[in-house]
């Protein structure tokens, strides 16, 4: 902490982490990692400086009364004093390392940990999930109808080095994916569309109405009434000129046709002697 590349080494390590599959094999680069940090905030107390670090550890509180974090010494203000049932929680320290050996908490919270996998063992009080034994106590949420198999994401806390506290065991989306086909069709419509988006079966048949609606409003609007009170014939029906009338004298306006190079003859004039 306080040299120039240190947020590129951290940059890296993160990296490292998330490319890293399974979550057992990611909870062990956690772990690693903040071994490294803690190894490193030790060195700068034991040199004197005074920098801004990040690192995470077990809390515990020695004879005196004083909270440490992995092993450090904690000057914790009171607004950030810890609830004594928090003893031996696995925790994320934030603040400044003093020159006379202990850490200025800025920000202390519990860390939690997101594991995802299928569920391997399901005992009464010890899960295994992706390898991870999970202790499951009255307090834990836990979605119903799970069972061996099945893919689940559990939110926990570490409590001593080797206990993951399960706080809420949730089956994974794609569990549902799987259930969709036992689903009746008034639920399976119900459950698959996101609210205010229709079937799509529905949404097919809207469509087809507007077809139709406007293929029938169409004619109306084709339909045109002549000055003597008589309905002209639609362009469709009736090829060939239309007859206007004008000043008492009717003349027809040649229809368009399709083929552009066709253009009427004209009458001959006699040309000049």
């Amino acid at each position: 902490p306080g040299d120039f590349l240190y947020p590129v080494k951290i940059q890296v390590e993160r990296a490292g982490e998330t490319l890293t599959a399974g979550s057992s094999n990611r909870l062990v680069w956690q772990l690693t990692f903040d071994q490294r940090r803690s190894t490193e905030v030790s060195r700068l107390l034991s040199r004197g400086r005074r920098e801004s670090v990040t690192f995470a550890g077990t809390l515990t509180q020695d004879a005196a009364g004083t909270w440490r974090a992995a092993d450090m010494a904690l000057q914790i203000p009171a607004t950030l004093q810890p609830d004594p049932a928090l003893l031996g929680a696995y925790v994320d320290v934030h603040g400044f390392t003093h020159p006379d050996g202990y850490i200025e908490v800025t920000s202390l919270a519990l860390r939690l940990f997101q594991i995802g996998g299928v569920i391997e063992e399901m005992q009464s009080n010890n899960w295994l999930v992706d390898s991870i034994h999970l202790t499951i106590t009255p307090q834990t949420r836990v979605d119903a109808g799970l069972k061996p198999g099945m893919r689940v994401e559990v939110t926990a806390i570490r409590y001593a080095p080797q206990t993951m506290l399960a706080l809420s065991i949730r089956a994974a989306e794609s569990n549902a994916s799987q259930s969709q086909p036992q689903l009746t069709p008034g639920l399976l419509s119900d459950q698959t569309n996101p609210p205010g988006i229709l079937p799509t079966e529905t949404h097919e048949v809207s469509e087809t109405a507007e077809v139709e609606e406007t293929a029938t409003e169409m004619p109306e609007e084709a339909t045109e009434t002549a000055p003597d009170g008589s309905e002209t014939p639609d362009a469709e029906e009736t090829p060939g000129p239309q007859k206007t009338e004008s000043g008492g004298h009717s003349s027809e306006t040649p229809e368009k046709t399709d083929h552009p190079d066709e253009t009427p003859k004209s009458d001959e004039t006699p040309s000049g002697g």
